[in-house]
């Protein structure tokens, strides 16, 4: 994966009634963006398990409609994100909706795999962070869904997705995520429960924003650091593709008294 670069790709809606356009309709987005996309790659996409990318619809300030793509790896954006920046790709039609919705504005950017491992070498990132689930976000756990955002169930995801994708390292370890679930703590929440629709399925999901503080050594935090930094394209969590699980994650710095 050290060659492979993160994707961002925002693309604004206009949409009318941007109230409306909630996260739910993420969902019909994906059939959107398959459309798009190489029918080879997109069957071998729907063969895939953990899928390279991850979409959203945010609702942005002054009510602007965002589509979110974002990609993990270097054939991901190729056969995703390269149609999508095509200057034939202006509009699309919504079947749900009857419509043609168009594209006013496209912004890319990238964040270089090697860059993550620079800073776990380097850096001394804090011990707090901030994780906002800006999207459903919900987990699988003995076949049934578990909507309450545990730490193991948060570090198990990130730890898989950035493995399906990588080509020489591995993140996963049953001994180092017991030792990052042990040594986290939960300092602050403000969730509420929500559900996903899915066709015709109600998820039931999370959203909202957890304050955590790890106690380890500097060692595993710029590792955990690592998987947050690279959650903020993958996402967490079930069906990312589909447009849940969003997240945000930030370090709290310490304040500094003058």
């Amino acid at each position: 994966m050290d060659s492979d670069v993160l994707i961002e790709l925002k693309l604004f809606l206009d949409y009318e009634n941007a109230c409306d356009f909630n996260f739910n309709k993420a969902s019909l987005l994906q059939g959107v963006l398959m459309e798009q996309i190489d029918p080879t790659y997109a069957e071998k996409l729907h063969m895939q398990g953990l899928k390279p990318y991850s979409q959203c619809i945010r609702i942005e300030e002054q009510k602007k409609v965002v589509w979110y793509i974002r990609t993990l790896s270097a054939e991901a954006r190729q056969n995703i994100v390269q149609p999508l920046l095509a200057d034939t790709f202006q509009e699309f039609y919504l079947e749900h909706e009857k419509k043609n919705i168009k594209i006013i504005g496209k912004e890319l950017a990238e964040l270089p795999i090697q860059r993550l491992f620079q800073n776990f070498y380097s850096d001394t990132a804090s011990r707090s962070f901030t994780i906002e689930f800006l999207s459903p976000t919900a987990f699988k756990k003995n076949g049934k869904y578990s909507f309450y955002p545990e730490m193991f169930n948060i570090y198990q995801s990130l730890m898989r997705k950035f493995d399906s994708v990588s080509q020489k390292e591995s993140m996963f370890s049953d001994e180092t995520l017991e030792q990052l679930t042990a040594s986290t703590e939960v300092t602050a929440y403000n969730l509420k429960s929500v559900t996903f629709s899915l066709e015709g399925v109600r998820i039931p999901a999370f959203i909202g924003v957890l304050n955590i503080k790890i106690h380890g050594s500097q060692t595993m935090i710029n590792f955990a650091n690592l998987l947050f930094q690279f959650g903020n394209f993958s996402g967490v969590g079930i069906k990312t593709a589909m447009g849940m699980g969003s997240i945000h994650v930030t370090e709290r710095k310490k304040k500094v008294i003058k």
